[in-house]
């Protein structure tokens, strides 16, 4: 069985790991800068950030344990995501130990073939991943692939301009990482 959940459901990854301690896994994941810049980027990426806002807040609030300040800019929400998001990540492979694969998206797009090949090693599939790196599959945004053409190269491309254009935003989305990350 694969399951392909949105990152908002990380949270129940822990759970499902420990209910079924055979099974494998991989978590993809982004480094904070990355993070925030690719919500910034994302078409709904701003919209879903307040929509789930209230959600990420009380789960940071709970992990931390003390008071955290409501972000106000879309990348102090996205900073607020990331962190809620990277300690379901950190969970899961707790959880789950060696049979959690966790990688970086950003690298996994960068080198698409060997990080393929090192999944299919993961799960134990034939060593098909020079002809999988050659699927119109991966040219599509996996969200909605019948409206946008959306290959590794424009996905850099937009998240580089996006970089470019809130720079300021992600600073702030950063320095509130920085503020909030346990001593």
């Amino acid at each position: 069985m694969v399951l392909k959940a949105t990152s908002i459901t990380g949270r129940i990854a822990p759970d499902i790991l420990n209910a079924a301690p055979d099974i494998k896994a991989v978590y993809l994941g982004l480094p904070a800068e990355a993070y925030i810049a690719a919500n910034l980027a994302a078409i709904s990426g701003p919209a879903d950030l307040k929509i789930f806002e209230a959600v990420r807040h009380g789960r940071l609030l709970a992990k931390l344990g003390r008071k955290i300040p409501q972000g106000s800019t879309a990348g102090e929400l996205a900073a607020i995501a990331w962190m809620v998001e990277h300690d379901n990540q950190q969970q899961a492979r707790a959880a789950g130990g060696p049979p959690v694969l966790l990688l970086d998206f950003e690298m996994l797009l960068v080198d698409l073939e060997g990080n393929l090949a090192q999944v299919l090693r993961h799960f134990d599939l034939p060593p098909i991943a020079d002809r999988l790196v050659k699927s119109p599959v991966l040219t599509r945004y996996s969200k909605a692939p019948e409206q946008l053409a959306f290959s590794p190269v424009a996905r850099a491309e937009r998240i580089n301009q996006t970089r470019a254009r809130f720079a300021a935003k992600i600073e702030k989305g950063l320095a509130l990482i920085n503020a909030l990350q346990p001593r």
